[in-house]
């Protein structure tokens, strides 16, 4: 059965919420019908973007007025910019 790229976010949102308070990888993993790999991949690419997105703020800040930007500045900038 294909699950929805919506219900996938959604889920993966709910096993990152379960992780930051501090629940085990096996439990949420039983509780979501995924393998422990599985919930530490998703923790893990959530990280990363967390990262990617503090170093986008870093360099062009919170809330980067498009208009101005450089031609050469990186797409994932837009994700900071009200849109």
């Amino acid at each position: 059965m294909k699950v929805s790229t919506n219900a996938r976010s959604e889920r993966n949102a709910a096993i990152i919420r379960q992780r930051q308070l501090g629940k085990d990888t096996s439990t949420i993993a039983e509780e979501f019908g995924v393998t422990r790999a599985r919930i530490c991949q998703i923790a893990r690419r959530f990280l990363l973007q967390q990262h990617r997105r503090a170093a986008l703020v870093n360099a062009y800040g919170a809330r980067p007025d498009i208009a101005q930007l450089p031609d050469r500045t990186p797409i994932e900038v837009l994700v900071l910019c009200n849109g």
